[in-house]
């Protein structure tokens, strides 16, 4: 990304955006955004006009990538006077990943114009798509500035003293070390350029931005003097979106040398953080992981926020044996990572636990009040642990790439075990519990649906930011279905191939999918009815079971016969079968007579089977759960059905919620 000058105020810059991919894209989408001190011009590219978002102005678009070099031309007017950025971020819309995307950045400080002021172009290009899973790539974002008389000295070039009122550009780059001693940049870091003008001068800000993604800045500013007596740069483990942070609460900082008597531009070299405080920084360049990752349309964690973002807090300090998780509070302020001295050599585990707080912000700060404590992979717990932890965990499998789960310690465990439990043996990280309460299990689930069913991950997080769900099974059997996402059988096979087996579930068993009526036969809806789906959805009359809906069969005064009904598989390789739901009668009848009915059948074939009968007689004020045997039909595809029955006179409102084909 290049400008060809450094705009003044008022002044016009062109913004030419390199793309160059090593891999062909179809559908590679370009987001351009700059802040509100400055005007993008998209006339003539395939960016969309600029909209306003927050304090910024975005532009996007989609184009198409080969391995051939393209170049698209923008203009950004400087309005105002200060420090500006110029980002661009570049997706593949197919098949969105870590490893498939891009980032570059800008940074200039817009000054007057004034006569006799020249600007040099700099810059470089966004490069894109790595050519194997995991490589880091990085883009730099450096402008600079070159003043009108150049030595020709030896040869050499140069730059003369400058005066004040012109600008000068201080360059440099930090990075830190992980714990196998590799050098890595620390990317998206509050940088800010402190200086004095005299030596008894006040200290203050000149300019301030972020590193680019490999580590390296480029902060420019107007000098109000002909020399600065001194200038430092100071780096921050913060940015707009997450922060990391001591015992104290306060952020980690580390500052270069100063340097004196500065009238040039300044290249300060690479800084690094003190060898204690590595972890730290590790821990904040870890989070930029889960950032990319995140699939939200706006500059914040999820689309539920357009500006001022929730950041995400990391609590680390040398020596912490407190830690490994996450506290959810009623908001950002009350919420934060915890982690212990050495959990940051483990990016697995630092991506766990921001996929929790990305999870609470989806949620739009709802949380499930289970206590986790002590949660294993492989262990059985509850149906609500296994949901927030497995999600989780597949959030690291899936931003690492590798589908693992890697401790601090260097050891692993894949994911994708799919071997059952040996009840012969103890439960241990090689013989894992089967079923949706083991967080291993469910972690793989969700992996194998990104990766195999809905083409990356993007739906499902959509589906959080528009559900709220306690277990994968509410996730999968009514929540799925709901926002339209695949449940077929053989999406049902994938995630028995986790030992989650919902092979014989009911779709849209609490009936949450229709909240208005007419939906039968539509995408999510999964049940055949009478009168469409007029009969199910919410009224103040009564309360659903689980949820917000249920079905209301009766309730005319009338002669009125309805139907629902739903196919379904049950194996043949289980033990077991049950229909179960739960039921709810109100009538105005008083005799101990059964004229209004509801059966529950099962249609197999050519028969038609009721399994029970409820009626007026059986009138209660609260919700009783009912089950009968289906074990007769295992191997079957059979039909669940239920048929009501109202006469002429004196209603009869059955409600029923959470209709589920059980199997053990």
């Amino acid at each position: 990304m290049k400008l060809d000058k450094l705009p003044a105020k008022g002044e016009t810059a062109a913004l030419r955006v390199s793309l160059r991919s090593q891999v062909a894209i179809a559908h590679a989408r370009l987001a351009v955004r700059v802040p509100d001190t400055l005007q993008l011009i998209t006339e003539g590219s395939p960016l969309s006009a600029p909209k306003q978002v927050g304090p910024w102005l975005d532009a996007k678009g989609v184009v198409a990538l080969d391995t051939n070099k393209r170049t698209l031309t923008l203009h950004v007017r400087a309005t105002a006077e200060g420090p500006a950025q110029i980002e661009a971020n570049l997706t593949d819309v197919d098949s969105a990943s870590p490893e498939r995307e891009a980032h570059g950045s800008v940074l200039l400080t817009v000054g007057t114009n004034k006569p006799g002021e020249s600007v040099s172009r700099s810059g470089v290009d966004i490069t894109s798509l790595p050519g194997r899973s995991g490589e880091r790539r990085s883009t730099s974002a450096s402008v600079s500035k070159k003043f009108a008389k150049v030595s020709q000295t030896g040869g050499g070039t140069g730059v003369v003293a400058q005066v004040a009122g012109q600008q000068v550009c201080i360059s440099g780059g930090f990075n830190f070390t992980n714990q196998a001693g590799t050098w890595l940049g620390g990317r998206n870091l509050t940088v800010k350029l402190w200086g004095r003008t005299t030596a008894n001068a006040a200290q203050q800000v000149y300019a301030s931005g972020l590193t680019d993604n490999s580590g390296a800045y480029n902060l420019c500013f107007t000098l109000p003097v002909d020399s600065m007596y001194l200038l430092f740069v100071e780096f921050r483990s913060e940015s707009a979106a997450w922060q990391v942070t001591n015992g104290s609460g306060s952020v980690y900082s580390t500052t270069t040398p100063a340097t004196y008597n500065v009238s040039t531009n300044q290249n300060f070299g690479w800084t690094a953080p003190a060898a204690a405080q590595m972890r730290a920084w590790h821990t904040f360049d870890t989070l930029n992981l889960t950032w990319w990752w995140r699939g939200s349309n706006t500059g914040c964690w999820t689309s539920h926020e357009t500006s001022n973002c929730s950041k995400i807090t990391a609590q680390w300090w040398a020596g912490n044996a407190d830690g490994g998780y996450y506290v959810p509070g009623a908001n950002a302020a009350a919420s934060y990572i915890r982690l212990r001295d050495n959990d940051p050599d483990s990016e697995h585990l630092v991506v766990h636990e921001s996929g929790h707080a990305l999870m609470h912000q989806l949620y739009n700060w709802w949380w499930s009040n289970a206590n986790c404590a002590g949660h294993q992979i492989w262990t059985a717990l509850s149906t609500q642990c296994a949901w927030t932890e497995g999600f989780a965990n597949a959030v690291a499998g899936s931003v690492k790439g590798d589908n693992q789960f890697i401790w601090p310690n260097g050891s692993s465990v894949s994911m994708m075990n799919s071997t059952w439990f040996n009840s012969g043996q103890p439960n241990s990280s090689t013989n894992w519990h089967n079923g949706d309460a083991v967080e291993g299990r469910v972690a793989g689930s969700l992996l194998d649906l990104w990766n195999n069913v809905d083409g990356g991950k993007a739906a499902t997080i959509n589906l959080l930011l528009n559900h709220r769900e306690s277990s994968f099974g509410e996730y999968f059997k009514n929540d799925r279905p709901s926002a339209g996402l695949d449940t077929s059988d053989n999406t049902r096979n994938w995630v028995y191939w986790h030992t989650v087996d919902y092979r014989a579930s009911l779709l849209n068993s609490s009936f949450e999918a229709n909240t208005s009526g007419g939906q039968t036969g539509t995408a999510g809806w999964n049940w055949t009815a009478t009168m469409g789906g007029s009969f199910v959805g919410n009224w103040s009359t009564y309360p659903a079971n689980t949820g917000s809906n249920y079905a209301w069969f009766g309730g005319y005064a009338a002669t009125e016969t309805q139907t629902m009904s739903q196919q379904v598989t049950i194996p043949s390789n289980v033990n077991q079968a049950w229909l179960g739901y739960y039921s709810r009668i109100g009538t105005f009848e008083t005799d101990q007579v059964a004229y209004d009915t509801l059966k529950v059948q099962v249609v197999d074939g050519a028969t038609t089977t009721t399994l029970g009968t409820l009626s007026n007689v059986n009138a209660n004020s609260s919700y009783v759960y009912r089950s009968y045997d289906l074990s007769a039909y295992r191997g079957h595809t059979v039909t669940i059905k239920l048929v009501s029955n109202e006469d002429a006179s004196l209603r009869t409102d059955f409600i029923v919620d959470d209709v589920t084909v059980n199997t053990a």
